[in-house]
């Protein structure tokens, strides 16, 4: 039985974006997450400071614990309000200063002015302000994740009605189908008939040999089997969309049994309107395999 009445759960789209900002005495952050479909969970992380650089792995986790597929960018701005307790990192001077040294032996290198120095990243940092950034960024962080995971699940909603749409269309032309299941060998017997007549109308013919012939050309063309595994693939999908959650890849898999039956179909009947109903089912199904490529 088809849960078409049921209560579908959320299903989510693997595009989507959120955006947040905070704000305090001395720091602004602007921080801004996109996604895009990906058959895997693939976060990156773009900023130019170096603490926010080492947040990565921790960024990353909190993500994945409620994003399960898709290439998700996170760009972070971090915006200084005063300049008075910035200072300069020595340590990380000196490490330029070595790997300068060592590049220097195989290539001329033209001596770094101040300005040229001071505008590397992580050069500059504010006195005591790591503990206060990694703070401000996991709190923006989270305002973005939770607008972020919104607009997924809206997306999500919108794919899901686009699905239910197409197979509520299948579900029709199956019924025409189911319709004319039972008439398919007194169709072709007629049809049979009416083109021997038509090609030698002063022949007889074998009524029994005929018969049989009818018989075997309806065995042939009886597409019976392909019309109750697509009334199943339809329910199953009604029911994968019913529990929702990471469904993306069971869908896609449905979408291949889907194309191989009405494949079968549209090339065993002789029916042309049966035909055209297959074609049609097709095309339905394309929709649907596009559709799912972007649920996660």
């Amino acid at each position: 039985m088809c849960l078409r009445e049921k209560k579908m759960a959320d299903i989510c789209s693997m595009t989507g974006s959120g955006q947040a900002f905070s704000n305090s005495k001395d720091l602004k952050i602007t921080l801004q997450l996109r996604s895009v479909n990906n058959r895997y969970f693939d976060f990156s992380l773009r900023c130019e400071d170096m603490t926010v650089q080492c947040m990565y792995t921790t960024l990353k986790e909190k993500l994945s614990k409620r994003v399960n597929r898709g290439k998700i960018e996170c760009a972070v701005l971090v915006e200084r309000n005063q300049v008075q307790n910035l200072e300069v990192d020595l340590q990380y001077v000196k490490h330029l200063a070595k790997i300068e040294q060592d590049i220097g032996h195989y290539l001329s290198l033209q001596s770094n002015n101040l300005a040229q120095l001071l505008n590397c990243p992580g050069i500059l940092i504010t006195k005591n302000s790591d503990e206060k950034i990694s703070e401000l960024v996991m709190d923006t962080f989270e305002k973005a994740l939770d607008l972020f995971v919104q607009s997924r699940i809206r997306e999500g909603e919108k794919l899901k009605l686009a699905l239910i749409q197409r197979l509520n269309s299948i579900s029709a032309g199956l019924d025409i189908i189911k319709n004319k299941l039972h008439d398919l060998s007194k169709l072709e017997r007629e049809r049979l008939l009416k083109h021997l007549n038509s090609v030698c109308s002063d022949v007889k013919f074998d009524i029994n040999r005929l018969e049989q012939e009818v018989v075997l050309m309806a065995e042939r063309d009886d597409i019976q089997e392909e019309y109750d595994r697509l009334r199943s693939h339809v329910c199953e999908v009604f029911n994968i969309l019913s529990s929702g959650g990471v469904c993306g890849k069971r869908l896609d898999f449905m979408m291949q049994e889907f194309n191989r039956e009405a494949n079968t179909m549209a090339s065993k009947t002789s029916s042309l309107e049966l035909t055209h109903l297959a074609v049609d089912f097709k095309v339905l199904i394309e929709q649907m395999r596009e559709q799912v490529q972007n649920i996660e």
